[in-house]
């Protein structure tokens, strides 16, 4: 229905617990869920939200049996972890900072294949579970049958505007990175995205009602 015109920016996600658990490393994590089959509770911003696919990726390539809990929306997943009764969860990176500083939650890995600045100090997942790597992404799309030329211009334009260094501070502080590209690669990204997010459906039998 769409055709891809550039990939604005994206978003890495932080698995965290509750400080309640006796855990500080990703690698700590999933040998105690090991342990405890059925007994780790997480929370998800709800029922396919990205970080309910997060985790469900995160344990299917770890190994482990998680229970998922669906709020409706993260922080509330996040508040409830502060207060104990939610072990785990995974939120977009700047939505982290204030419940870290509570003491009360501790961040255990980043989502992305590399260390990032969007989340100072953090080791990747992918150090403890290889190959692991989940982001969010922002991106302009417009209708199918764009003629291409119009599309070229906007990307154009996008990838200008992107340059600019009061946009990019702009996108860091929202804790986004500028990224850009061509429609192609944009393209691409979204169809191995759809791809790999309809095996983590798939697997776990995710269903929205």
């Amino acid at each position: 229905d769409f055709e891809a015109v550039g990939i604005v920016a994206s978003t890495p996600f932080v698995i965290s617990v509750s400080s309640t658990l006796p855990v500080k490393s990703v690698a700590e994590f999933v040998a105690y869920a090991k342990a405890r089959p059925g007994q780790v509770m997480y929370g998800s911003g709800g029922q396919g939200s990205t970080p309910h696919l997060c985790m469900e990726l995160f344990q299917s390539m770890a190994g482990i049996q998680l229970v998922h809990v669906p709020y409706k929306g993260s922080v509330i997943a996040l508040t409830d972890m502060m207060g104990g009764q939610m072990h785990a969860t995974c939120a977009a990176a700047p939505a982290m900072p204030p419940f870290v500083q509570s003491g009360k939650v501790r961040s255990l890995g980043v989502s992305t294949r590399e260390p990032t600045a969007l989340a100072p100090g953090l080791a990747p997942v992918a150090d403890a579970v290889p190959g692991y790597e989940l982001v969010g992404w922002y991106g302009v799309l417009a209708p199918r049958g764009t003629p291409r030329e119009i599309v070229a211009k906007l990307n154009t334009e996008l990838n200008r505007i992107l340059g600019l260094a009061d946009v990019r501070e702009k996108l860091a502080v929202l804790g986004a990175d500028p990224l850009g590209g061509s429609p192609e690669a944009f393209g691409t990204l979204i169809r191995n995205s759809v791809a790999k997010y309809v095996k983590v459906v798939k697997d776990a039998d995710i269903k929205v009602d």
